[in-house]
């Protein structure tokens, strides 16, 4: 059957089956009983396929109505999602922001506050994905991107660059000491598939050429990488703007600290479309996140 059902039979019949009555569904839709019943028989009718049994004081779903009923109650969840959403929005300008998880969680949100001053009418759509947006085919006003910057077709300005230190738990250290890069060989190491810097360039840039270990352990991002961490599944390289109140905490430390210089340094740039007129509210975003970044 391709033809869409009559909608005030759908209506009814997904307030009636929630509710398990006639009756309570009748109150809700501000109809009489019998126009729920009405309704409910014309769709059933137009279906061929019995939703209710009938009983003397109550109904009860058939098979085909109860699985019917899932697939309706989230057609009408969303309806109710977008209508709430169109009525908080308004005419108010939304702005889409694409940003990488662990610095969604870990640095952005502790700023919104002040994001939200200076965009106090605008309504912020934050994304958190690893990879490039690409601005001429998705909805997205801004990014932040990780890398090493210098990308076509995008402008981009700089936030920061990236401080990375091993960490670990506390307990990891309790029956063995981590002072110098020699003593990793004793540990697990993390390794975050999407950071580019590594375990081997960021030892080689500190003078080691290879640590030994007898174990790694790869995850996809930092956020991953973080919660194992914390959990003491090894020692992990991470940015150390991200562990600021874990730190604090004492739930995480950073065994040794030494001067490297990496090749590259990577960094956080905000990115925009290129030659795309841009909105006035992702003007007041970027020098707003730029000045939080300093």
């Amino acid at each position: 059957m391709d033809k869409i059902p009559p909608l005030y039979g759908l209506r009814a019949f997904e307030a009636a089956a929630r509710n398990l009555s006639f009756k309570l569904a009748a109150e809700e839709l501000f109809v009489t009983p019998a126009a729920i019943s009405n309704q409910i028989h014309r769709l059933e009718e137009s279906l061929g396929v019995k939703l209710f049994t009938r009983l003397n004081r109550r109904v009860e779903l058939t098979d085909a109505g109860a699985k019917y009923l899932i697939r309706m109650k989230m057609i009408f969840d969303d309806i109710r999602e977008a209508t709430r959403d169109v009525v908080q929005r308004g005419d108010s300008p939304v702005i889409t922001l694409a940003v990488p998880p662990t610095l969604l969680q870990s640095w952005l949100i502790p700023v919104l506050p002040s994001i939200y001053k200076s965009l106090p009418d605008t309504n912020l759509r934050i994304i958190d994905t690893l990879r490039y947006v690409d601005f001429e085919k998705e909805s997205v006003d801004a990014a932040i991107r990780y890398g090493f910057g210098g990308w076509e077709g995008v402008n981009s300005n700089y936030l920061f660059s990236e401080d990375i230190c091993p960490i670990c738990s506390p307990e990891l250290l309790t029956s063995k000491q981590l002072t110098c890069p020699q003593e990793l060989e004793n540990f697990r190491l993390i390794y975050t598939e999407r950071r580019l810097v590594q375990w081997d360039n960021y030892l080689a840039a500190g003078g080691y050429d290879h640590v030994d270990v007898k174990e790694k352990l790869w995850l996809l991002n930092s956020a991953h990488t973080l919660e194992a961490t914390i959990k003491g599944l090894g020692v992990a390289l991470i940015n150390r703007n991200f562990i600021a109140d874990h730190l604090a905490s004492g739930a995480l430390v950073i065994p040794f600290e030494w001067d490297i210089q990496l090749p590259r340094k990577t960094a956080y740039y905000f990115v925009t479309e290129q030659g795309s007129q841009e909105k006035n509210e992702v003007s007041i975003l970027r020098n707003t996140i730029l000045s939080l970044a300093k």
